[in-house]
Parts: C-alpha cells; sequence; structure tokens
C-alpha cells in the first residue's frame, strides 16, 4: 500500500504480489472533506492500513477487504460518520491545535497493539493505548495542555557523546528537534522505540521498559547560532565505523531486516545505511546511494541528469529524497524516493 500527492489531490493504491496497481480511493487535498497530508502508512498483524494525515491531524483505520467507497467520507467535522476508513485518533483534540503525526509504530502486544506517533511539530513522541479495539475515538488524560506526550520536549538534544553517564535521560528529560519517525523493535525480549530525530540529525533508542533514552547513530552535531545543530557533512571514513561517529544529514524512516540489523534513510546525504547496532563492536555501512553535497558548508556536486544512474548496483545508484520504507516478504527494501517519484527496491537478502 502506498499514497501518492500532487498539489490538488490524495491517493491510496495497492500494489499486489503480481505487479498489479489499483486505486483504492482518490481525496482532494483542500476542504473538510480531504486527505491533506498522508504520512508513513503501517499495517496492522490483520492486514488492514492505518492512515495518518499530519496536516489534517486525524489517524484512520482502512480495511481493503471490507467495502470501502471510492470517495468514503473524511470529513473533519463529522468523524461519526465516516465509515472505511474510520477514525481511530482526532489529533487536534485530543493533542494539541499545533500537533503532527508524520509517522506510527505498532508494538507487539498480542490482540491490542500500543500505538506511537511522531509529532513533528510538538518535538515528541505520543503512546497511545487501545486505539484499534476501541469502539469510539480514544482520548488521552486530559491537562490543561490537551494532553501528555510519552516521551520528548522541544529543544535541541541534550544528549552527549559520553552515553556511560547514569542514569542515562529518562523519556521525560530528553529534548527532540523534529522527530520524524518512529521504529518498535524487541531485541533479546527487551522493548525499544527507535527514534528518527531529524533535525538533531540522530537516531535514538528509547527502553521501553526502563524508560531510558540514548544515543545509536549519529554524532551529536555542534550548536549554530545558539539556535539548531547544522548537520556535519558525511565522509568516506565513516564507512565501517562507530554508528554514533556518523554524520547524518535529517535521517528519516528506520527499519531492522531479518539479522537485526537496523537500516535507515541518511535523507539529505541521499543515502540509504545500515548498522549492527547490538554488536559488541557496532559498525555503520553505506549500502545504497552515492553522496552528492549539495550546500555551502559540504561542497556543491553536479547532478546528473534526471533519472540517470537510478538502477544497477546500489552503491553506484542516486537517490534523491528518501523517506518512507518498508520490507517486502523476502526481506528486501522497498524505498519510497519521493523527489524522484520512485518506489525503488534494494535486494538486502544478498547483503552480507
Amino acid at each position: 500500500y502506498l499514497t501518492t500527492m500532487n498539489t490538488s489531490a490524495t491517493e491510496l493504491r495497492k500494489i499486489t504480489p503480481a505487479g498489479d496497481y489499483s486505486l483504492l480511493f482518490k481525496k482532494q487535498r483542500s476542504g473538510s472533506d480531504a486527505l491533506n497530508y498522508p504520512g508513513n502508512l503501517v499495517t496492522t498483524p490483520e492486514g488492514k492500513v492505518i492512515i495518518a494525515d499530519a496536516v489534517k491531524q486525524w489517524i484512520g483505520l482502512f480495511d481493503p477487504e471490507a467495502t470501502y467507497s471510492a470517495n468514503p467520507y473524511l470529513n473533519f467535522l463529522f468523524f461519526e460518520n465516516w465509515t472505511n476508513p474510520r477514525l481511530l485518533f482526532d489529533v487536534y483534540t485530543n493533542a494539541s491545535e499545533s500537533s503532527s503525526c508524520d509517522d506510527i509504530a505498532l508494538d507487539d502486544t498480542p490482540g491490542n497493539p500500543n500505538f506511537y506517533c511522531a509529532d513533528l511539530k510538538q518535538h515528541a513522541i505520543w503512546q497511545i493505548a487501545d486505539v484499534l479495539t476501541a469502539t469510539a475515538n480514544v482520548t488521552l488524560e486530559a491537562t490543561p495542555s490537551k494532553g501528555i506526550p510519552y516521551a520528548g520536549k522541544p529543544g535541541k538534544t541534550s544528549l552527549t557523546d559520553n552515553d556511560s553517564v547514569v542514569p542515562l535521560p529518562s523519556v521525560e528529560e530528553v529534548k527532540f528537534n523534529e522527530p520524524t519517525n518512529v521504529t518498535f523493535q524487541r531485541h533479546n525480549g527487551t522493548p525499544y522505540l527507535y527514534v528518527a530525530d531529524s533535525g538533531d540529525h540522530l537516531i535514538l533508542e528509547i527502553n521501553l521498559a526502563t524508560r531510558q533514552v540514548r544515543r545509536v547513530i549519529g554524532e551529536v552535531p555542534p550548536e549554530a547560532n545558539g539556535k539548531v545543530r547544522k548537520a556535519l557533512c558525511y565522509s568516506a571514513s565513516e564507512e565501517g565505523a562507530d554508528p554514533k561517529k556518523a554524520h547524518l544529514r535529517f535521517p528519516h524512516k528506520a527499519l531492522f531486516d531479518s539479522q537485526q540489523r537496523l537500516v535507515f534513510a541518511d535523507t539529505e546525504n541521499r543515502l540509504i545505511r545500515i548498522a549492527d547496532i547490538y554488536s559488541v563492536s557496532p559498525r555503520i555501512y553505506t549500502i545504497a546511494g552515492i553522496m552528492l553535497p549539495d550546500d555551502e558548508a559540504c561542497g556543491t556536486a553536479t547532478l546528473p541528469p534526471a533519472y540517470t544512474l537510478e538502477d544497477g548496483e546500489a552503491r553506484s545508484s542516486i537517490l534523491n529524497e528518501a523517506y518512507s520504507m518498508a520490507l517486502d516478504p523476502e526481506g528486501n527494501l522497498i524505498i519510497g524516493d519521493a523527489r524522484a517519484n520512485r518506489l525503488r527496491k534494494l535486494w538486502l537478502s544478498y547483503l552480507k
């Protein structure tokens, strides 16, 4: 399943294993009955699709096996009239007028998984329980600010290169800067949530059992003008080195392959990278893309003609802006290359 959008309309589409490409529904991007800006999709264990509209500020559940309209009713003011998709969560009412659920993840709780949302505008992660089994719109515990984020508060990250400090920061203490993506993973029985803290150019790990946070990928950039952290420039010397020394530029979606290696989109570096973060001696490698610096800090590269070098050996191919990714049943990576308007496939199953 994938969403596509242009300046006027958004579509939900399906691609079957046989390669059939079909339109499920299409909505305008403006007006009260609209699908404005869908984030990354999540599929439930039962095969239903969760859609988060980051601008309209709702999260819905679509059942591809149930009856659905080619033009479903999605009026922002009348959620009770929704059929398929149906409303799961009203971010605007529950969280904040300025919230934005850009990516979502489910944990492995049988039957009714907990739901996590990366809120880019509030610089926070929300945890929502019982969202899939509720018969009505789920609500958060009310506070004066309309909700309690599970993790994070605005600001430049407070994490440093010294991860030996005990205790590590808690989910309440850690600062996020535009977290864009969340990924759940259980390793050796311990549940973790991984956050692409895009504005700080890091990937962080939340231990859901202890509620502590540590940095797993990315060197903490220095502050620029006391306000933001400016991304560091990529160097070939990072290949095979400590992931915490890697120079990321606005990382996005992260996934774990069959060998529990973390694969993620280093979006503005135009790379797909992989890190064995659970190893005694973690290492990071680039597995797809060519580094093409395009700003004053890192130099300017002459880009090749559009859509050249897009097929073939992965390390010799050019990515534009990889945002979302998914794994197919064989463990290969499907990449949403947004700027190139392409779905790309990377054969991870051959990667040693």
